[in-house]
């Protein structure tokens, strides 16, 4: 399992003469210091290191240990600080005369479910992002000397701002999940295939893999979204896209991940949609949304008197989800054949479901 990224910390380490005044700027959450120089730091939450003792200083707050800190530099001083996983709340490692994105990954792997968090030190700005998000999961904090340039308290500022977006991103997905298995879906029969004109079609490009029974609810009617697969067809004139849902013109809707629908053409890089299987559902990312013009195929649907339609491009590699399990061609539509649809008897205004009556053609 992939572990989610959190909320990162910055320090300010001043063990070595810091300065409250650095503190001017919000930006630290603690501070490493000295019993001496801990008076100064009152404002701020102080983690007092103790004299080293076989190159580990334990790390106290208010009096309680809290953590432990070490230099990494080789194979042999890793292992003392790997040693330290599983017993302290805080593992503080100062690998910068070694190579810190190797030290951070194998203590964030061996971190892994131990209760311990990991808090690095930082010297330059082009190692903060690795550092930020090693393993897809990133330390849980940076710390930074006091005095350190510019370009690296910016980096790290950044990405603290970036790891909160995500945990809040993250906080979304698990919401969604929690919330709602997924839509229902219910088989919906094809009851017409016409051409369409050539058409702005939207292909949305995610920044993670969908499985081959994963895609997009899309639809020309908000109550009527057909399952459109992703690209993840192997074999033919091109090779698989499994980041791909090629989802159709611009004037139709797409399920997002908080619940709301909207129009394919004001879906950009960053939105979250809802990425939907029988197996239920999770929110996506968009990592870019490519409009092209395609000649389109009209799809109709119909289940007892309930209606809808759904415009795709004329391409093999466009498929809906069948009813019966197996991917259909959008090519090879024709009436008679199920297809799988998610269905809401209420409309939108401004993506959001209404009560208020609302007839879409």
């Amino acid at each position: 399992m992939v572990a989610s990224l959190g909320r990162m910390e910055v320090w300010l380490d001043a063990r070595r003469g810091g300065s409250p005044k650095t503190l001017d700027n919000d930006l630290f959450d603690r501070v490493l210091c000295t019993e001496d120089t801990a008076a100064a730091f009152s404002n701020a939450a102080c983690l007092v290191a103790d004299a080293e003792a076989d190159g580990v200083c334990k790390l106290r707050s208010k009096g309680a240990i809290a953590g432990g800190s070490t230099v990494v530099s080789c194979g042999e001083t890793q292992k003392r600080a790997t040693a330290l996983v599983g017993s302290v709340d805080w593992l503080h490692v100062d690998a910068l005369a070694g190579q810190p994105m190797i030290v951070a990954e194998n203590l964030l792997g061996a971190a892994e479910d131990s209760g311990t968090r990991v808090a690095c030190s930082v010297a330059e700005a082009e190692d903060v992002p690795g550092l930020a998000f090693a393993l897809r999961r990133g330390v849980d904090a940076l710390v930074l000397e006091d005095g350190c340039d510019a370009a690296t308290l910016e980096a790290a500022t950044i990405a603290k701002a970036q790891r909160a977006e995500d945990a809040a991103d993250d906080a979304l997905a698990r919401d969604v999940d929690a919330r709602d298995a997924g839509p229902t879906l219910e088989a919906w029969d094809v009851v017409g295939v016409e051409e369409g004109s050539v058409s702005d079609r939207v292909a949305l490009d995610l920044t993670s893999l969908m499985a081959h029974d994963e895609g997009c609810l899309v639809g020309s009617s908000a109550k009527a979204l057909a399952l459109v697969l992703g690209e993840t067809a192997t074999g033919g004139f091109v090779p698989p896209r499994p980041f791909r849902c090629n989802a159709g013109p611009v004037h139709s809707y797409v399920a997002m991940a908080d619940g709301k629908t909207k129009y394919l053409s004001e879906v950009g890089a960053g939105d979250r949609v809802l990425v939907v299987s029988g197996r239920g559902s999770r929110a996506a990312e968009v990592g870019r949304a490519k409009v092209e013009p395609r000649p389109t195929l009209r799809v109709d649907l119909q289940r007892g008197g309930k209606k809808g339609n759904v415009f795709l491009q004329q391409a093999e590699t466009v498929r809906l989800a069948g009813a019966a399990g197996d991917p259909l061609a959008v090519t090879k539509a024709k009436a008679g054949d199920r297809v799988l649809v998610a269905f809401d008897d209420r409309g939108t205004h401004v993506g959001g479901r209404i009560s208020v009556r609302v007839d879409e053609r």
